[in-house]
């Protein structure tokens, strides 16, 4: 008797097992998210920030250091979102440069100010001074002195000191006392089929 009741108690829990999958859930949850379209990202960001959005875009850029975030192109080739890495997807595989995916994740605010600038160009004058052969530009990436002398910039240091002279005079006439910069951390994403 007892085994009878053991085997029903599994083809119960078998059936209701088959029945139910946690990729419905998921779907059911992400269906209703909102779609933000890329190449209107940056004038919308703002309504959303903290909240679950949809994005869909191609695969541009990964970081190869890490594969911590990418960039997603929008539909006219030219506007892209930064997405980055969060708790449940760690990272992105190169292989995934060229892809066109959808994007679930929240919306990051981060406000650039004049506290934020002084950091920065006081890191920027220190490599100046320390004559050392990799900087970070305004993307927050390294770069090799020798690279951008064969780009044609006479001097590493004057772009990234003029980037923050422009940012200090935004911050100065827009009335907020910072500049926004929008992204988005990715909780979940889907290959498109080719």
């Amino acid at each position: 008797m007892l085994r009878k009741l053991l085997a029903l108690a599994i083809v119960v829990f078998v059936a209701f097992s088959c029945g139910t999958s946690g990729n419905e859930e998921d779907t059911a949850g992400t269906d209703s998210l909102p779609t933000i379209v890329i190449t209107e990202f940056d004038k919308v960001a703002a309504n959303f920030v903290g909240k679950e959005v949809k994005l869909e875009g191609t695969v541009t850029h990964i970081c190869e250091h890490g594969g911590e975030k990418l960039n997603l192109m929008g539909a006219d080739n030219q506007t892209f979102v930064k997405i980055y890495a969060g708790e449940t997807v760690t990272k992105f595989e190169t292989t995934l440069e060229g892809s066109k995916i959808v994007v679930f994740g929240k919306v990051d605010e981060f406000k650039m100010d004049e506290e934020y600038l002084n950091k920065w160009e006081t890191e920027v004058l220190a490599t100046i001074e320390a004559g050392t052969n990799q900087v970070v530009n305004s993307e927050n990436e390294h770069v090799c002195k020798e690279d951008l002398a064969k780009q044609g910039e006479n001097s590493v240091q004057d772009p990234q000191l003029a980037q923050i002279q422009q940012y200090r005079d935004e911050i100065a006439t827009n009335g907020k006392g910072y500049i926004s910069f929008y992204s988005v951390t990715c909780s979940k994403f889907e290959e498109q089929t080719k």
